[in-house]
């Protein structure tokens, strides 16, 4: 997961929550009507840092000389063009990041081949995901309930090694 979209979905809750506090509090909810309208407003000032990050991509880094009020419009326009195209944006990030987290967890069966052939190239013991472990001396693999191998040497001895590795 990238450090990019964990800033992007932070500063998206934070709006959000700002969003609909501020909306609450001011006294801009008086009716049922508009409490259902109020999280639909929250998720839009929060799809902002989204589509804003899109922007900042696709757009030119110079600097421009501009007065006050160009800037002011400048901004305004960028932020309601980041609302609209955060709307897209942010399932895309999301969709993402979950993504990234199935790639992770699927990697773990191929650490688990890294290790062993670190182990058969090395020629050291390893304890495998299910709790099956290879003696470091004979290469004999033992269930996990195992301690002792018939070489003699012990599981507690092999976590030892791991560990100091």
């Amino acid at each position: 997961m990238r450090d990019v979209d964990k800033k992007l979905c932070i500063y998206g809750a934070v709006i959000f929550v700002l969003t609909i506090v501020f909306l609450y509090t001011t006294g801009f909810v008086t009716d049922t009507s508009t409490l259902l309208v109020l999280p639909l407003f929250g998720i839009v000032m929060g799809c902002i840092p989204f589509g804003w990050h899109v922007l900042n991509k696709i757009t030119p880094r110079i600097f421009l000389f501009m007065p006050i009020i160009g800037w002011v419009l400048y901004f305004g326009v960028k932020a309601m063009l980041s609302a609209i195209i955060g709307i897209f944006a942010c399932p895309i990030v999301l969709i993402r990041m979950s993504d990234n987290r199935l790639n992770e967890s699927n990697s773990l069966q191929s650490i688990e081949n890294r290790v062993v052939e670190n182990a058969k190239l090395y020629g050291t013991g390893y304890i495998l995901m299910n709790g099956k472990w290879k003696c470091a001396d004979c290469g004999m693999v033992h269930q996990k309930e195992d301690t002792v191998c018939t070489c003699g040497y012990t599981k507690s001895e092999l976590l030892r090694s791991l560990l100091q590795e």
